[in-house]
């Protein structure tokens, strides 16, 4: 059979399991497995193939998995990363809060700041982060955290293939119980895309997303899906050296609660910003 018949009998069989749009994903799967890119796949549609590793895949996606679990790796700021069962996908969206990081902390004066990435999943905002600031000059110290065996799982192996992996630590802990004890630096920036989503909008996710990656990951553990944001500007106002900032990303609709809460906490000159999609997406306030 060639490629060309191949993507299109997979895309009728996704179809009629009531799974659309999939074409890209059937796409992705064959040039990974005969390690071709996309846009060279697409040259050569007339080509015979064994389809015998091909199936099994296209078979996960009729089950909604995510085709970043199938393949093991997603793209986040220029970068590729290793993703599965356990650990959250990274979104392009999450890019702006790297980049208003960047903006924030290479604006100052110090080129060796201490940055602390709150729930850190894969890692891929601290260590997008610590690369794009080695890569200017600034030998960031960054410290990778989370509460997740699985997650760190990935977050080591991520940090294996990183530039600035002599410049990282990465530390197992629950922020909810205590942020105390990850290091004896105090941070100069905390950065962290949290769990956010609330209890209403954890009902209606698609199932590609509520079956498979972590529940932990997704669910903001209150109805607004605000407690991490509380626990963190607590800890910021108290912690953050003078100058220093917290970054975060949160929901769409959540940008004016998260700038509340940071200034009720002490924090100062609160600002929200944009994602790709237009919707307010990041908020960082100043100690």
């Amino acid at each position: 059979m060639t490629i060309g018949n191949l993507i299109n009998e997979y895309e009728n069989e996704l179809n009629e399991a009531g799974i659309s749009d999939a074409r890209f994903d059937i796409i992705e799967i064959i040039s990974s497995v005969i390690s071709v890119t996309p846009s060279n796949l697409m040259l050569k549609l007339d080509n015979e193939i064994d389809r015998t590793e091909i199936d099994p895949l296209i078979k996960r996606l009729k089950f909604n998995e995510p085709v970043r679990y199938i393949l093991g790796e997603a793209y986040f700021f220029k970068e590729e990363y290793k993703v599965g069962r356990g650990v959250l996908i990274p979104r392009p969206d999450t890019e702006v809060l790297v980049e208003k990081a960047y903006e924030v902390i290479s604006s100052g004066s110090n080129k060796t700041p201490v940055i602390w990435d709150l729930c850190t999943g894969t890692g891929c905002v601290g260590i997008s982060l610590g690369n794009y600031l080695l890569e200017n000059g600034i030998e960031s110290l960054t410290y990778l955290v989370d509460k997740s065996d699985e997650a760190l799982e990935y977050t080591y192996k991520n940090l294996d293939q990183s530039k600035c992996q002599d410049r990282v630590v990465v530390v197992q802990k629950d922020i909810l119980e205590s942020m105390d004890g990850i290091s004896e630096l105090s941070p100069d920036y905390i950065v962290s895309n949290p769990p956010y989503i609330t209890s209403a909008d954890m009902r209606t996710l698609d199932i590609s997303v509520k079956d498979y990656e972590p529940y932990e990951a997704l669910y903001g553990h209150t109805d607004d899906g605000l407690l991490f944001y509380e626990k963190m500007a607590t800890y910021a106002a108290r912690n953050l050296k003078n100058g220093g900032a917290i970054i975060v990303e949160h929901g769409y609709d959540q940008a004016e609660s998260v700038a509340k809460i940071f200034t009720d906490a002490g924090l100062k000159d609160a600002k929200s910003f944009m994602d790709y999609g237009g919707n307010m997406r990041v908020t960082l306030a100043f100690k």
